[in-house]
């Protein structure tokens, strides 16, 4: 049988993992539309991922979230303003990392 809350809503058991594909899922739907804004996306989930106690499994995507956030830097950023201020921001996000072994 089904758990349900208090209210008698259906629960749906998630795990870490499936949260951050549906992330993931997400900001490469808006790429294309914003590109910047799925570079700066990207390191916060990476900065999420710092976040959590057990990060073991989801270490992997968080090597996807910033692997990303350089690719968006590198193939999608033309304007050397707005250039200089995303290397900046993607250096200090990884400079804080501890989630990767």
């Amino acid at each position: 049988m089904p758990m349900t809350d208090e209210d008698g809503m259906q629960l749906i058991k998630v795990d870490q993992v499936k949260i951050f594909k549906v992330v993931n899922e997400l900001i490469v739907a808006l790429q294309e539309q914003q590109p910047l804004q799925c570079m700066k996306l990207y390191l916060q989930a990476c900065q999420a991922v710092n976040r959590i106690q057990n990060y073991h499994p989801v270490e992997e995507l968080a090597y996807e979230f910033c692997s990303q956030a350089l690719l968006i830097y590198q193939d999608d950023i033309s304007d050397s303003d707005v250039k200089a201020s995303a290397i900046n921001l993607i250096c200090c996000t990884l400079f804080n990392l501890n989630c990767f072994s």
